[in-house]
């Protein structure tokens, strides 16, 4: 009798092994595909232009992925909806010298592609906010003017 209920027993802990597998492996989404796919410009107002890939199941991790590709540090403040770019590859926001009236400063400025119009829109949210369907987005480092407009756009074009 004691050798069937342990047959029983084992045979109980192999049923539940094998359906936490399948459950774990067979039914649950693709964690192997990233929720964020994004071809990066980092381009500067010197005319230096880096693409870069990256991939992540957030902003933050496409970016950090992208970066990590072409030896680019990030800083950042925040997570999430909040997420701040304060630097990459050691550049963030400078402020123009007081005697300065033509501009506030220099800083990174964010756009995305509209392939509608063929060009680079500057966006209104914080990356950390980036849609899912944004496949270029640009982080575009140039002067910004007295009233935080940049001074310039983006050249480079997605191929």
């Amino acid at each position: 009798m004691k050798s069937k209920s342990m047959v029983f027993v084992i045979a109980a802990v192999l049923a539940v092994a094998a359906v936490s597998i399948v459950i774990n492996y067979g039914l649950m989404d693709n964690d192997s595909e990233a929720k964020y796919e994004v071809d990066f410009l980092f381009e500067r107002n010197t005319g230096e232009k880096v693409w870069s890939h990256g991939s992540g199941d957030t902003p933050q991790d496409a970016l950090k992925n992208a970066c990590d590709k072409i030896g680019y540090e990030l800083e950042y403040t925040g997570t999430g909806n909040t997420l701040w770019i304060d630097t990459i590859d050691g550049i963030g926001w400078v402020a123009a010298a007081p005697e300065d009236t033509t501009k506030s400063g220099s800083s990174w400025v964010h756009y995305e592609w509209d392939s509608e119009s063929g060009s680079w829109i500057l966006t209104d949210y914080l990356f950390g906010n980036l849609p899912t369907g944004v496949k270029y987005f640009c982080f575009f480092y140039t002067d910004l003017d007295t009233f935080w407009a940049p001074i310039g756009s983006p050249t480079a074009v997605p191929a």
